[in-house]
């Protein structure tokens, strides 16, 4: 057992060895290069978007989430959000102050 541990114990050291080795200068921060396109921010970090909990049956949210991701690519809070305002546009403005 201690032939193992003196092998882990030159792992370790090794490791502290490679961290030892001077980082960048705290001046030069990473940015993207220009051929790099910026990532949006996450729903959960835009204003514009506001978390909803609901319950649905397993399977029913696993079929449809499954079809829609496949058909669209996007995600199930994306299927909320067009079958939302799918049936808003079907709805008068008279009747949703009922």
């Amino acid at each position: 057992m201690s032939g193992n541990l003196s092998g882990l114990a030159a792992i370790v050291s090794k490791s502290r060895t490679a961290k030892s080795v001077p980082s960048a200068p705290a001046s030069q921060s990473p940015l993207p290069s220009p051929a790099e396109p910026m990532r949006r921010a996450g729903k959960s970090r835009n204003d514009d978007f506001e978390r909803l909990t609901v319950y649905v049956r397993k399977d029913t949210k696993k079929e449809a989430a499954r079809k829609w991701e496949d058909a669209t690519g996007q995600d199930t809070s994306d299927l909320i959000q067009h079958l939302l305002t799918r049936y808003l546009s079907t709805q008068s403005p008279d009747h949703l102050n009922d």
